[in-house]
């Protein structure tokens, strides 16, 4: 009896030792206490530490910079743009997000948002940029499948309030036995989401799915998380430094944990995003400079800016501040208007990249001796004649006078 009892006390320890290098949890254990008459069904203890110190492991990155590989990829396998992606990423609390991504022939899709809107640009898949304002409660006035919030979600970045948590459910997914935490949320047009955060046996995220609470569910998006890497994070201005061979904990550096791997899925465009983050740069400071050029909508060339936001769910008495520099507002006279946005902002099919015809023979060059020079343009059909038949007609040897073509009205 005395042993069974300090093998439980030493699962209990286990359980509650929950912090980046000791992450392993007792999975045996009711995940879920149900007050009997109660309408919110609440986590238990246990399960809701869990949420708190990833909650509190995403509070400690205030800025993010990396530069990641990136491969797009259709549902079917084909790379969306040929050759290689680069890209450059920049989050800065609490709403400024940048995903831009470039192959050797430029720029093929801008993601991004700040306190103000949020917007998506596609090389080739669409109209121009869009941009959806946010509502007074914070959520963007048109539903947007591509969201640079649901980016930072994804790579592990929401911080939750007590009572985001309080709400949320649990259930234990049959096949894997991982725990799969679930949270509803409305839209800003009155839909309805359902967001799955998918943690294994270690306490691990694995996974992140949106889906339409509808029956049967409609899967909107997914991420999967290919491991963890461990960041140490810079000291703060004026903390002790620890001399070597120290044994203080507490003046350690604190470190954060990253995903290094996310692959991305936008269900209804069939699109894949697969981002490896290399060595991240974590609460950097950001000047305003640097905020300027990435935090912005920036102009396409020979496209505008398609402004989606659902004026209905704007706040009529709110003004929208002029495009300044630091205001988060694409320039007003490159913006167009649609009065009815659509329900989701979809995708064009992609064109291939092309590289451009170059002539063999360019105007000027001189005519190769013995290749009769080719003519080009418009042939007037009285005119298409044998030199020697036209020769034979006039009774002398001398060249047809092509004359100019009239130009057509």
């Amino acid at each position: 009896m005395e042993r069974r009892g300090s093998y439980l006390i030493i699962v209990l320890m286990a359980a509650l030792a929950f912090a980046p290098g000791c992450r392993t949890l007792n999975l045996n254990s009711p995940n879920r206490l149900d007050r009997p008459g109660a309408d919110q069904r609440r986590l238990s203890p246990a399960a809701t530490q869990i949420v708190e110190k990833w909650s509190d492991n995403a509070a400690k990155v205030r800025t993010l910079k990396a530069q990641p590989t990136v491969k797009l990829t259709s549902v079917d396998g084909r790379r969306r743009f040929s050759g290689g992606v680069s890209g450059r990423m920049a989050m800065e609390r609490p709403r400024n997000f940048k995903l831009d991504l470039s192959t050797n022939f430029g720029q093929v899709a801008d993601i991004g948002s700040n306190d103000e809107m949020i917007w998506f640009w596609v090389k080739d898949g669409t109209e121009g940029v869009y941009l959806a304002r946010y509502t007074e409660d914070g959520q963007p006035s048109a539903p947007l499948n591509i969201d640079p919030q649901w980016v930072m979600e994804a790579m592990g970045l929401q911080v939750m309030t007590p009572e985001q948590i309080a709400k949320l459910d649990i259930r234990r997914d049959p096949a894997t036995r991982h725990m799969v935490f679930s949270e509803r949320r409305d839209g800003p047009a009155g839909e309805r989401w359902i967001k799955e955060t998918e943690m294994d046996a270690a306490g691990d995220v694995v996974a992140h799915r949106l889906f339409e609470d509808h029956t049967p569910r409609k899967l909107l998006a997914s991420a999967e998380i290919e491991g963890w890497q461990t960041i140490a994070l810079p000291r703060e201005a004026g903390s002790a430094v620890p001399p070597p061979g120290s044994n203080d904990d507490s003046a350690a550096a604190e470190i954060v944990l990253l995903p290094e791997k996310i692959k991305l899925f936008w269900a209804l465009d069939q699109l894949t995003i697969e981002v490896r983050l290399h060595n991240p740069q974590v609460n950097q400071p950001f000047n305003d400079e640097f905020r300027l050029a990435q935090f912005q909508p920036q102009e396409k060339r020979g496209q505008k800016f398609i402004d989606i936001s659902d004026p209905r769910l704007l706040a009529s008495k709110r003004s929208r501040p002029s495009a300044t520099a630091g205001s988060g507002n694409a320039p007003s006279d490159n913006l167009a208007k649609v009065s009815d946005p659509p329900p989701l902002a979809r995708l064009k099919e992609p064109e291939p990249l092309k590289a451009p015809e170059i002539p063999s023979v360019l105007p000027g060059d001189p005519t190769p001796e013995g290749v009769a020079p080719r003519r080009v343009g418009p042939v007037n059909p009285s005119l298409n004649v044998a030199p020697s038949s036209a020769s034979t007609a006039r009774g002398d040897a001398t060249p047809i006078s092509r004359r100019s073509l009239p130009r057509p009205r």
